[in-house]
């Protein structure tokens, strides 16, 4: 992932979305035969290899919705998904190889943090497709 620094921070929903490319709507419908829900925004990160990561977060903007459901498609080198709970601090690692679909369920983002670490001696890449529905 690029290393950008902000002075000001700017929440990812402030930026313009725009319409799908015919590949990117193939996936989506993939994705939502798979989980069978329903899905009109997507983020994609990069992960150049391991030493691209995201840190502990919900993803719990209120334009989500208030039990918002996440689609995640991981393709490229294999990444370990990690949970951790808010109140037990609880801990669950689950490895996400090329072609998986993790879907976080209504609840997950209330109860849970997520986050990809670091990963030493990892070279090849990953995408991460996430897909979300907003009003």
């Amino acid at each position: 992932m690029a290393s950008w620094e902000l002075a000001i921070p700017i929440p990812i929903f402030a930026l313009q979305a725009v319409s799908f490319p015919d590949w990117i709507e193939r996936l989506r419908a993939d994705v939502e035969n798979q989980t069978d829900a329903a899905f009109n925004r997507a983020l994609v990160n990069y992960y150049r290899d391991g030493s691209d990561s995201v840190d502990w977060h919900a993803d719990n903007e209120p334009e989500l919705g208030p039990e918002p459901l996440i689609a995640s498609l991981s393709l490229g080198a294999e990444r370990v998904f990690q949970l951790r709970h808010l109140q037990t601090k609880q801990r669950i690692s689950i490895p996400l190889p090329h072609g998986s679909l993790l879907l976080m369920g209504a609840g997950i983002q209330g109860y849970w943090q997520h986050r990809i670490a670091k990963v030493k001696d990892l070279h090849q890449p990953r995408v991460n497709f996430t897909f979300r529905y907003m009003d």
